[in-house]
């Protein structure tokens, strides 16, 4: 990791500065100032150095502060590069409108205690109750009899925003928490206290301290990467409108391989498909829609049966997800079953569409019941509540139970467009993250109605007839079914390399085979 006695001496001022000698491009020559937070700091700390032992008329001056005085400081021109640990508040944006963001590296929040303490793992309810000061001795949760001291960061922190965020659920500190100005200052403190618990970067964490696992798993670059870690983040710079001259030289030196590979060497997470630790392996990420999830996953795996040294990282999350993903570049393509909004396609102007396949929304119930067709308007009377038992449908007697799936869901927003006209579902729907939820609610509950991408329908649910037509892959190519749709993939710019490649074996001979194989419908 690193030695915190020199991060010490780096969150108070890292000055490192070079006589003029020849001749070089303006872009690399010249003074400027980096300054926020204290997580974000060992990464411009390294690349600077690194960036000016390569450019000697470069001179870059970092410090610490905090996340709010990074944001701050970028916005009110007292620095070129403003780092936090979290995104930009509503009210920053209203404050500093000509803001840009820039996704420098990936963290997870490691949970550290000290190293006596006989605790190994929390769930993230505990160290919720923990932090709101439910629990004040370790005994109460298996550990030792010992007082729990409870170690945090200060208001200007970023790390304490996110951890506010997705893991107090904004409901208040414990009163007496400790608050330390950095991470080194909650490292300190900890390793110095038997009881403590503090929060860190995980480029922090060193064997003075114990990291335990957080729901059962440990905190580990690896498992950031792969989304199984739970409290973990994107790291940010922000600069005061698009950078040029040396500040936009510096942000691409830290997205380059050489920078990454730095992000890696100081325990952060690279950006995919940067860094590596010079393995020699091509890395990308792809997120978001579980309905076009089958299609990357199997695309994927074929893809890299064929080319060695490529690593292809596909997860869900949804829609919303995906077009997240690929405008704020936590991962090279967005996978969406809708198309993008106009409030996302302001908020990321760059982003490019790719139509990957064709899908049809299909109508399942449970194989008990009798029901075999729906029309479009009994759909949405039953997704609105105004039919509430399968009798006045013409099926049996039995409570109707609407499931579908949640907010970030492109499968759900299109549903709503295209069925609902846009009127609200009703209240008591249950609501799933992914199509197998919906498909493995409604395979165990008699009565119950869902909606899945066409590709999940198994014999364990029954699809139905819809304005007469079956959900088939020759019906919604002929246009017949009239619940279907265009499945897409987003990227940031037109994509290159890697992403590029990929993207052409999807849309190739051999890709849409198997979108077809999975269920879909593959392009014309």
């Amino acid at each position: 990791m690193r030695n915190t006695s020199a991060l010490a001496l780096g969150a108070a001022t890292l000055l490192i500065s070079s006589l003029l000698l020849g001749c070089i491009s303006d872009s690399t020559s010249g003074t400027i100032k980096i300054a926020g937070s204290t997580t974000v700091l060992p990464i411009a700390s390294e690349c600077a150095q690194e960036y000016m032992d390569q450019h000697e008329n470069a001179d870059i001056q970092v410090s610490g502060g905090g996340s709010s005085v990074g944001i701050q400081s970028a916005g009110e021109g007292t620095a070129d590069i403003g780092m936090a640990s979290r995104q930009i508040k509503d009210s920053e944006t209203d404050e500093y409108p000509d803001l840009v963001e820039h996704v420098v590296a990936k963290d997870g929040i490691a949970i550290i205690l000290h190293t006596s303490n006989s605790i190994s793992r929390l769930s993230t309810a505990q160290l919720k109750s923990i932090y709101k000061g439910e629990y004040t001795n370790w005994k109460d949760i298996g550990g030792p009899e010992t007082e729990i001291v409870v170690v945090g960061r200060d208001t200007a922190s970023g790390t304490r925003e996110f951890f506010h965020e997705h893991v107090m659920d904004e409901e208040d500190f414990v009163s007496g928490m400790l608050e330390k100005a950095s991470n080194a200052g909650v490292l300190e403190a900890v390793k110095g206290t038997e009881g403590a618990i503090g929060y860190v970067g995980l480029g922090y964490v060193d064997e003075t301290v114990k990291a335990v696992k957080i729901d059962g798993v440990d905190p580990t670059v690896a498992n950031v990467i792969s989304g199984d870690y739970p409290v973990s983040r994107s790291l940010y710079m922000y600069t005061q409108g698009e950078p040029d001259g040396l500040a936009k030289e510096f942000l691409d030196f830290i997205k380059s391989s050489d920078g990454q590979e730095i992000v890696e060497q100081e325990g952060f997470v690279p950006l995919s498909g940067s860094g590596g630790g010079g393995s020699g392996v091509q890395t990308i990420s792809i997120t978001g829609s579980t309905t076009v999830l089958p299609i990357s996953s199997n695309c994927a795996e074929a893809y890299m049966d064929a080319h060695d040294n490529v690593d292809i990282q596909v997860s869900g999350g949804g829609s919303s997800v995906g077009i997240r993903a690929a405008g704020e570049g936590t991962a090279e393509i967005g996978e969406a079953s809708r198309q993008i909004k106009d409030s996302e396609r302001d908020k990321y102007p760059n982003l490019v569409e790719h139509v990957v396949a064709r899908d049809g929304i299909a109508i399942i119930v449970h194989t008990s019941n009798s029901i075999t067709g729906l029309s479009t308007a009994q759909l949405k009377s039953i997704y609105k509540g105004e039919h509430t038992n399968w009798k006045d449908l013409g099926g049996p007697d039995a409570q109707i139970v609407v499931v579908g799936r949640d907010t970030a869901s492109g499968t759900r927003e299109f549903f709503h467009d295209h069925v609902m006209n846009k009127e609200d579902f009703v209240s008591g729907m249950l609501e799933k993250a992914s199509n197998a939820g919906v498909l493995e609610t409604v395979q165990d509950t008699e009565g119950a109605i869902g909606f899945v991408g066409l590709g999940y329908v198994d014999e364990t649910v029954k699809a139905v007839k819809i304005d007469g037509v079956d959900p088939t892959v020759a019906n919604v190519i002929s246009g017949d079914y009239p619940v279907s749709r265009a499945l897409y993939m987003y990227t940031d710019g037109q994509p290159t390399g890697l992403a590029g490649d990929f993207i052409d074996f999807i849309l190739s001979s051999e890709g849409q085979a198997i979108v077809e194989e999975e269920g879909f419908v593959p392009l014309q």
